[in-house]
């Protein structure tokens, strides 16, 4: 062989190695540590028989928290920047999941398969599961990056039979996804907008008899893969979160990320027992912990409480802006819904 011809396919393999490499190993700009001096605020609603779950909000002025409850005209509160609301309106839903992209665009999932919409007006259904085989089915999250593709995630069961459902909004309707059969409950969806066009989504095989089983699945808009699975204990369930386009995974007490060529690479340990598995965060290095006695910080460095509360309220949720936070709590032994908002000083 000529040695410009080896020359030449030396600088072929090189350069396929360095773009395998990136791959691996992503080069991220220099990214400061998150600020820790917040002022605190706390709200608490007594809604009787209602928990809210979840909150969302396209700006500190228009926030959404929600949640189940006895009574359908008390499930759906919002934020002004002011005060907490509720319109009093009775709706034929219990809503368990919440996602939108704009004060003039949001999603709700929830309980007997139903889906509404809220176009800045007001809220009307845009979708009903009506299956005469299940009895009961719900919509456990809800996710997307444009308002033409979004996936709610959830469950259909009947009395002996429980399986995992995906359906797909493109802008117009609701479509089922034909995914194989899984005895799953999906609870999460999440999709790394930065380096993946696939989604992963969580689920929990429930069980009368062992343990509940603990999944984490890939998802092409297709198809589901299974990356992981466990007994749902403390120190091996899972989370799933998207901090800066990204998803980070929540594996027990550690933070990972996830690579089609390397898997699970694990990234932080959080040495405290007090960890509640959830995460919510603006960047690899400003990260707010869940802790089952208040909201602990990573800015990279190390884990610090920035609030600290009594053992009885258990932060359900929360949602990061630029300058501002909140997490959402229940305190069941007072009846309780809390939240806790921190404003950058």
């Amino acid at each position: 062989m000529k040695p410009k011809y080896i020359i030449i396919i030396l600088a072929m393999v090189a350069v396929i190695t360095v773009f395998y490499s990136c791959k691996d190993n992503p080069v991220t700009p220099d990214i400061k540590p998150g600020r820790r001096d917040y002022t605190w605020t706390v709200d608490t609603l007594f809604i009787p028989f209602t928990y809210l779950e979840r909150i969302w909000g396209s700006s500190p002025n228009d926030v959404w928290a929600i949640g189940p409850g006895g009574d359908l005209d008390k499930t759906i509160y919002h934020f002004d920047g002011k005060k907490w609301s509720n319109d009093g309106i009775s709706r034929m839903i219990s809503p368990i999941s919440i996602w939108g992209f704009g004060q003039n665009d949001v999603w709700l999932g929830g309980l007997e398969g139903r889906i509404w919409h809220y176009d800045g007006h007001s809220w009307k259904q845009s979708l009903w599961i009506e299956q005469k085989e299940f009895v009961y089915s719900g919509f456990m999250d809800i996710y997307g990056n444009r308002p033409d593709n979004i996936y709610a995630v959830g469950f259909v069961d009947s009395s002996n039979v429980r399986k995992g459902i995906i359906y797909h909004y493109n802008g117009k309707e609701w479509s089922r996804v034909n995914i194989a059969f899984t005895t799953a409950t999906l609870t999460r969806i999440k999709r790394g907008l930065k380096t993946s066009e696939n989604y992963f989504i969580r689920g929990i095989v429930e069980s009368n008899y062992v343990e509940d089983t603990t999944k984490i699945f890939e998802f092409n808009g297709n198809s589901l893969v299974q990356l992981y699975s466990a007994i749902n204990l403390k120190n091996n369930t899972n989370f799933l979160q998207n901090i800066n386009s990204e998803v980070v995974f929540v594996i027990g007490y550690s933070l990972n990320e996830y690579t089609e060529n390397r898997g699970f690479r694990k990234f932080l340990d959080i040495n405290n027992q007090n960890f509640g598995i959830q995460i919510f965060g603006r960047t690899e290095k400003d990260i707010f912990l869940r802790m089952e006695n208040g909201i602990a910080h990573y800015d990279g460095n190390n884990i610090k409480y920035l609030y600290t509360f009594s053992e009885k309220d258990n932060i359900a949720d929360g949602i990061i802006f630029k300058n501002e936070v909140f997490f959402l709590a229940n305190n069941f032994s007072q009846g309780l819904n809390i939240i806790y908002k921190g404003i950058l000083e």
